[in-house]
């Protein structure tokens, strides 16, 4: 296991010696531990238990009305960003079916990557506990830094020679004891099921097919593994883990111990040949899940790999299924609002020397590009979700009319974008722009994005007509 000698083997003394050989079992003991797979086998979980998407919850939403929302990615950035739309939404009360509610109350599902992870999972977990001390325990706290120590501890720096524990096993470690107390997805279960919590999806990639995988038991199930049992800390540990920066998180496959159904009957628009090319890609990673031989270990990065906005867990979903089977899947036969918060982090940082030299490049600058190609991505993810999301509004629309369920009026869909790029101060902007993806920012930067978050919301006039309509809805 260990593939250096610690210095303190060579020192000759008998005493010493001793203290060398203790340390080195406990060492020993802990890369033990670390080879067992973290998930565990269990076959497939029945759909009335387990973490899967659209569990039923008790929700103070109108029947007609669907919300949700998605984190992107962008370090403490992001996290910060989300914390202020979320404080937004705690504040905002409305009337639903004659009763006061706060507008936070009628979210049925969070969709986050990367560094929006931390602020939806720990919703999801602790709920309000959120407005109590998520400031000190994550965003006003040099997290990142206490990683780097984590990391270069000399225990960690001896587990790390192993092959099978890397920093971001370290990462899961310390996030565990300093932000998520030990909590697995079975207290996330708990948590919506019981009080009324919404369903909370962490994105991380499958590097091997650079597709978006998701902490959900909908997928564990393939992989014929029980979520249940899994820590929250090492989801949000692969959702953020940066590629070079931190190590992969990995998964075992078990797919040969139990049997899945997971052919879909077509969607009726499957004739349409850009829907089809989307649901047999998506159908192919998924078949990839069960082939346990060719995969039998899964390797996870950051989220926004192949997904930095946290959209496509709802996009996917009406690839695979439908308008109408979403709706079946929240209990809302008569949905007529489909309403999505984006959450978007994204900056627009500037490398002006680059085009002004005829020199190779440097590392930094095609740095710059890549996360520049993954911010152009998002551009291209916001377009189709504005257009799936329609043409999901009007298959439902002529469900509803055949069914006989039509009020008469088509299937709205409202999707609210509160993004940088929404600022009408030039100053501001750059400001925003200007700030690092790191998971330490100074702690005047973390209070102007939390303002910036609420007010972004408070000023949309999508979100503030559906609060006017939400009192008339049933």
């Amino acid at each position: 296991m260990l593939k250096a000698i610690p210095p303190l083997l060579r020192d000759r003394s008998a005493t010493s010696r001793v203290a060398a050989l203790s340390v080195v079992m406990v060492l020993l003991s802990g890369c033990a531990s670390t080879l067992a797979p973290h998930n565990q086998p269990t076959g497939t979980i029945p759909a009335d238990r387990g973490y899967h998407s659209g569990i039923a919850k008790p929700s103070p939403s109108p029947e007609s009305v669907l919300v949700g929302l998605s984190f992107s990615g962008g370090g403490t950035r992001a996290a910060a960003l989300a914390y202020g739309v979320m404080e937004e939404l705690a504040k905002t009360k409305t009337t639903v079916n004659g009763k006061s509610v706060r507008a936070l109350d009628l979210v049925e599902h969070i969709s986050a990557v990367s560094g929006g992870s931390y602020p939806a999972a720990y919703y999801g977990l602790f709920g309000d506990r959120l407005f109590e001390d998520f400031e000190a325990k994550f965003l006003k706290r040099d997290i990142q830094g206490e990683i780097a120590d984590a990391v270069m501890s000399p225990t960690n720096l001896v587990r790390m020679t192993s092959p099978y524990f890397g920093r971001s096993d370290v990462t899961a470690e310390f996030l565990d004891q300093a932000l998520f107390e030990g909590k697995t997805f079975a207290d996330m279960e708990h948590a919506v099921r019981v009080q009324g919590r919404p369903f909370v999806v962490i994105n991380a990639t499958d590097i091997a097919r650079t597709s978006r995988f998701e902490f959900t038991q909908d997928l564990f199930d393939l992989l014929c593994s029980d979520l249940g049992s899994y820590k929250v800390s090492r989801a949000v540990a692969a959702s953020s883990a940066v590629p070079v920066v931190f190590s992969p998180i990995t998964l075992r496959n078990y797919a040969s111990q139990c049997k899945t159904g997971i052919e879909k009957k077509p969607p009726a628009d499957m004739a349409k040949r850009d829907v089809a090319i989307r649901r047999r890609a998506l159908l192919a990673d998924i078949q990839a899940y069960r082939d346990e031989k060719q995969r039998k270990y899964i390797h996870l990065l950051d989220g926004g790999l192949a997904d930095n906005l946290g959209l496509r867990f709802m996009l996917d979903k009406l690839t695979l299924d439908s308008a109408t089977e979403l709706s079946d899947r929240y209990g809302r036969p008569r949905l007529r609002r489909i309403v999505q918060i984006v959450v978007n982090a994204q900056v627009r940082p500037v490398f002006p020397e680059l085009d002004h030299k005829a020199e190779v490049p440097t590392l930094r600058a095609i740095t710059f590009s890549i996360a520049n190609t993954v911010d152009r991505f998002s551009v291209e993810t916001l377009a189709y979700a504005r257009s799936s999301m329609e043409e999901a509004a009007k298959a439902l629309t002529e469900k509803q009319r055949e069914q006989g369920d039509s009020t008469g009026d088509d299937v709205q869909v409202t999707l609210i974008e509160i993004a940088f790029d929404n600022l009408e101060d030039r100053a501001e902007r750059e400001y925003f722009n200007a700030l690092e993806t790191s998971f330490n920012l100074p702690p005047e930067a973390v209070d102007k994005l939390r303002e910036v978050g609420a007010r972004l919301l408070r000023q949309s006039p999508e979100y503030q007509k559906l609060l006017s309509e939400l009192p008339h809805l049933r």
